[in-house]
């Protein structure tokens, strides 16, 4: 399983690849099983990636002020409705 999980490449999708991975040098491995094991192994099984970024205070701004100005025209980002901005 170990190195399936080290394989493994997900694109696009939340998934827990690398928290299952991260349990494999945990106490899970040493069969040190209890309810407290997430939170005792916290720090190891949700290590920060410095890919994982959060989102800066301006593109959320953006975002905002997009729906907003979108919403104003009376468009929607799907393509099915009616008031979708390519028709």
């Amino acid at each position: 399983m170990q190195e399936a999980l080290v394989e493994m490449h997900i694109v696009g999708l939340a998934n827990n690849v690398d928290f299952l991975a991260g349990c494999f040098q945990s106490s899970f491995v040493r069969g040190e099983l209890d309810t407290g094991l997430i939170e005792r192994e916290r720090e190891r099984l949700f290590a920060h990636d410095a890919h994982d970024e959060r989102v800066g205070n301006e593109l959320l701004a953006f975002a905002c002020a997009r729906v907003l100005t979108d919403d104003a025209r009376g468009e929607t980002g799907d393509p099915w409705s009616s008031t979708h901005a390519g028709d």
